[in-house]
């Protein structure tokens, strides 16, 4: 009876995750760019939206960062997303917040959680087209700035379609490859709230993810976590953009339950290029942020 009830939820998942959803206009999309110098700074940021005085003191923060470009791993808006690219609610709880770094320049490339699902998430391609600093270009997508690859998942839904997808790209694109980082909103292995991811979203990252990207990002928890090398792959969760929340598992490796952010930034020698990745905490009370844990990444390429 249990097996029974177990497939009729998960087949009942699945038809709702990769068919009862409008179509992507842009789906996989592809997009070149130039090479990225030594030292360039990529941002994560994950789970923002919550119109709090924890919020504010992190983008702060980012904005005196000097970040080349930002990641979001999603939930952008809460606690129901937004219904149009005309919602309120993305200017009192997004925009409002970061556009003093978004009129330094600086990119913010987005991915959707499950919160922002709720309503509209097509909504933010239409946002992308409005503002130029604000980059989504599909649900799914791929960055290629020659050597250094970017690929930035949807893990509410589409798990058949991208995972094909990232079949076709591994075949055609990633000699370009080396060294490649992931985005997704949902985390496969965590020590948050939620944990270890479970049914689809699981099948999907053990698919499409798991051993065939250097780093996989995620956000989600409400907190930071080096879970550590597994499979092939380094996986990290950056989703204190808003609030935090406690840590319900001992780590492999590092995490906490604090404001903050996470920090990659390139850099190249004889043998290939590497990354070093920081998590930064933000003061929950004065602003300040101290380093908390940092580590280096050899890029190997997809395997």
């Amino acid at each position: 009876m249990n097996n029974i009830l177990i497939l009729l939820i998960s087949t009942s998942f699945l038809m709702t995750s990769c068919f009862n959803i409008p179509d992507d206009p842009n789906p996989g999309l592809i997009i070149n760019h130039a090479a990225l110098p030594d030292g360039h700074k990529v941002c994560v940021i994950g789970d923002s939206g919550k119109k709090s005085s924890g919020q504010a003191l992190v983008a702060k923060a980012l904005l005196e960062e000097n970040c080349d470009q930002i990641r979001h791993t999603g939930d952008i808006i809460y606690p129901d997303g937004i219904k149009s690219a005309d919602d309120p609610e993305f200017k009192s709880r997004f925009y409002d917040y970061y556009k003093p770094i978004m009129d330094k320049g600086v990119p913010f490339y987005m991915s959707v959680g499950n919160h922002d699902y709720k309503l509209e998430p097509e909504a933010w391609l239409e946002i992308a087209k409005k503002y130029e600093t604000i980059k989504m270009p599909s649900m799914y997508y791929m960055d290629i700035y020659e050597d250094i690859c970017f690929i930035t998942f949807d893990t509410n839904s589409r798990y058949v379609e991208q995972k094909n997808w990232m079949d076709r790209i591994q075949k055609d694109y990633t000699s370009k490859c080396s060294f490649t980082l992931a985005f997704g909103h949902h985390p496969r292995y965590s020590s948050g709230k939620h944990g270890n991811a479970f049914l689809f979203v699981k099948k999907f990252l053990n698919a499409a993810v798991k051993g065939r990207v250097d780093t996989y990002i995620a956000g989600h928890e409400h907190n930071q976590e080096d879970y550590g090398m597994k499979d092939g792959t380094q996986w990290f969760v950056s989703g204190g953009a808003g609030e935090f929340r406690y840590i319900k598992g001992k780590p492999p490796v590092w995490a906490q339950a604090k404001l903050g952010y996470m920090i990659f930034t390139l850099h190249r020698d004889q043998k290939s290029p590497y990354m070093k990745y920081y998590f930064y905490r933000v003061h929950e009370e004065t602003g300040v942020k101290t380093l908390e844990h940092y580590g280096a990444l050899r890029g190997m390429g997809f395997k």
